[in-house]
C-alpha cells in the first residue's frame, strides 16, 4: 500500500505503535483534512461565482427589457410622468430603481450574490409584506448590486451594474438623473478598485450588451475610464450599502 497511510497501516499488523508513528499518522490525517478543506472552499467559491454571472445576466436582460419598451432609456433617465423614476423624490435609491424591473426580473432574489456576507436578506417576493422586497427591512438590505447611472442601451460598453465590493473616490454626489447628493462618483485613476469582500480582489462588471466580465482592479479602472461612462470627468452611481 501507497500513499500518507500506508505506515499507520502496516504498523497495525506489526506491532504497536511508537510516538514517532502516532505523530507521523496525525500529521498525515492533518494534510489530508486541510487538502479536503481546501478544494471544497474552492469549489465553493467558484458554485458562488457562477451563482452572480447568471444573476447578472438576467439583471441586465430584465432592464434591456424596460428600456426596449421605453425609447432605449433606462428608468431613471425616462421623466415620472411617461413612466419612468427620474423627478421622483425617492429616486436616488438602489432599491426603487430595482423595484421598477419588477415585472422583468422574476425574482429579488436574483440581486443577492451568494458571497455577499454584507447582504443581510433575501426577499421572497417584490410586494411589501414581511420577506417582501419593498418591506422597509429588506431594500438596499436585500440588494448585492450597485447601479450605474450613465448606462446607454445603445452603448454596449457603458456599465449598468455589477459587484458591489469596489471603492469609491467620493460619496453624495449630486446627478442629472436622480436626487442631489444621493450618488458616488468614481475618477479615472482615481481610487476605485475591487477589495477582498466578496469575491477576492476581483469582481463583476454588467455591461449593456449583457456580458459580464470578471475583472481584475486594473481592468476596472479601464472601465470607467471609457468616455462611454464620463458625466463631467466621473461616473456616478447608487449604492446598496
Amino acid at each position: 500500500m501507497r500513499g500518507p497511510f500506508a505506515r499507520c497501516v502496516v504498523k497495525t499488523k506489526a506491532s504497536a505503535f511508537s510516538r514517532a508513528d502516532l505523530l507521523f499518522c496525525l500529521f498525515a490525517l492533518t494534510l489530508v483534512f486541510t487538502m479536503a478543506i481546501s478544494v471544497f472552499a474552492s469549489n465553493k467559491s467558484e458554485s458562488q461565482r457562477v451563482i452572480c454571472f447568471n444573476n447578472l445576466r438576467q439583471v441586465g436582460h430584465a432592464f434591456h427589457m424596460w428600456a426596449n419598451d421605453y425609447g432605449d432609456k433606462i428608468q431613471w433617465q425616462v421623466d415620472l410622468p411617461l413612466g419612468g423614476t427620474r423627478g421622483h423624490q425617492i429616486g436616488g435609491n438602489a432599491w426603487w430603481q430595482f423595484s421598477w424591473i419588477s415585472n422583468q426580473l422574476d425574482s429579488p432574489k436574483l440581486l443577492v450574490c451568494p458571497a455577499d456576507v454584507g447582504t443581510t436578506k433575501v426577499a421572497s417576493e417584490w410586494g411589501a409584506t414581511p420577506g417582501g422586497f419593498l418591506n422597509p427591512n429588506y431594500r438596499n438590505n436585500a440588494i448585492s448590486y450597485p447601479l450605474f447611472l450613465h448606462a446607454q442601451p445603445n452603448a454596449p460598453a457603458s456599465l449598468l451594474s455589477g459587484d458591489r465590493n469596489f471603492r469609491v473616490d467620493t460619496i453624495g454626489n449630486s446627478c442629472v438623473y436622480v436626487s442631489a447628493g444621493t450618488c458616488f462618483a468614481l475618477f479615472p485613476r482615481g481610487m476605485g478598485a475591487w477589495t477582498n469582500a466578496i469575491h477576492g480582489l476581483k469582481g463583476h462588471l454588467l455591461l449593456m450588451d449583457g456580458s459580464v466580465p470578471f475583472t481584475t482592479s486594473s481592468e476596472f479602472q479601464q472601465a470607467i475610464s471609457s468616455p462611454l461612462q464620463d458625466d463631467n470627468g466621473s461616473l456616478h452611481g447608487l449604492q446598496v450599502r
